[in-house]
C-alpha cells in the first residue's frame, strides 16, 4: 500500500500589493506564501514560495513591479472574477 495520495486543490489568488509583502516600510512579512506567474508563458510555478529572512528584496521588488507575484485571497476579502 502506498503512503501517497493524489488530490487537487483549488485556491483563489490575486495580484500582490506591496502591503501584502511588508508589515511596514522596513519589515518584510516573513512567512507570507506567494506564487510566481511567468511573464513569458503566463503559467504559475507549481509550488508556492515564502518570504523569509534570506529573501532577495531587489528580486522581490522586481517581481512585484512586473505583476508576477500572486497571494491567496483571504476569507474576508471580496474577490472580483477575472
Amino acid at each position: 500500500m502506498s503512503d501517497t495520495l493524489e488530490c487537487s486543490v483549488v485556491m483563489k489568488v490575486r495580484k500582490a500589493t506591496a502591503s501584502d509583502l511588508k508589515l511596514d516600510d522596513k519589515t518584510l512579512n516573513y512567512g507570507q506564501p506567494f506564487w510566481l506567474k511567468s511573464m513569458v508563458t503566463g503559467e504559475f510555478m507549481n509550488q508556492p514560495l515564502k518570504i523569509h529572512e534570506n529573501t532577495d528584496v531587489d528580486e522581490l521588488a522586481s517581481w512585484l513591479k512586473n505583476n508576477m507575484i500572486y497571494v491567496p485571497v483571504q476569507w474576508n476579502e471580496k474577490f472580483k472574477e477575472i
